[in-house]
């Protein structure tokens, strides 16, 4: 999922950081609270994925061999 949709995931993070980030203000969790934290995390990683590695997948996915048993 993270290889596909990368970019709209990082994103995303970047549009609602602000809000997130006084959130935690508000709960007192300021300097890296729990809120949020997953989906910051899962933006981390996947800003962290080269461009490439979704070229890469696409094209490993798609060199994958057919099933010749599906076909009947």
């Amino acid at each position: 999922m993270v290889t596909v949709l990368r970019t709209r995931i990082v994103s995303v993070w970047e549009a609602v950081r602000p809000f997130v980030e006084r959130e935690r203000e508000l709960r007192g969790e300021a300097g890296g609270g729990s809120y949020m934290s997953i989906f910051e995390e899962l933006a981390r990683l996947a800003a962290e994925l080269p461009p490439e590695h979704v070229f890469d997948r696409m094209t490993q996915t798609r060199r994958r061999p057919t099933r010749s048993w599906l076909r009947g």
